[in-house]
């Protein structure tokens, strides 16, 4: 069985399917100390399934187990993560990257050669891109967007203000 995890800001989610059949999947609010509680989850998990793979997605650049730029979930720049558990390698990946390979792959849709940048906003704002079909690991946007964002959160009220702003950045990345 497969065992999916969404870690951000705000929430902690986690997905186990068998093949492409989901089994079971939860959603909690983060406790303060993210790792700890994705670390005691995995053992509560371990105690009911028999996992065969583990995939991680998180808010921030993972490089060589550790993790740098998740402020927003309350992990320190450079914390170590978790390698394996039970013997099962654990594999991590920035939640931008996770989200347009997601979008890729379940709308089937055909990247070769593709310039594509893929937004996502939650507690903070993240992004995946992929250059002439290539995914750029670890790529961030949040420098760009988010302290505009936490100060603007969107609302009906201010629509007009939010999209005009994310329309002058985007913009300037299409034209870089």
């Amino acid at each position: 069985m497969n065992l999916l995890f969404d870690l951000g800001g705000t929430h902690f989610r986690y997905y186990i399917l068998d093949s492409n059949t989901l089994i079971n999947q939860k959603k909690y609010l983060r406790d303060n100390n993210i790792l700890d509680q994705l670390y005691k989850c995995l053992n509560d998990i371990f105690l009911i399934y028999k996992i065969d793979n583990i995939k991680i997605s998180i808010a921030g650049i993972v490089s060589n187990y550790q993790i740098y730029g998740c402020m927003n979930a309350g992990i320190l720049n450079g914390t170590k993560l978790l390698k394996s558990i039970n013997n099962i390698d654990i594999n991590y990946i920035n939640d931008g990257d996770a989200s347009l390979l997601g979008e890729l792959y379940f709308n089937n849709l055909d990247f070769k050669n593709k310039n594509i940048l893929n937004l996502i906003f939650g507690t903070g704002v993240g992004c995946g891109l992929m250059i002439h079909g290539k995914l750029i690991n670890n790529s961030e946007i949040h420098k760009f967007i988010e302290p505009f964002m936490k100060k603007n959160y969107l609302t009906e009220n201010n629509i007009d203000l939010v999209t005009s702003f994310l329309s002058e950045e985007l913009s300037k990345f299409i034209e870089l």
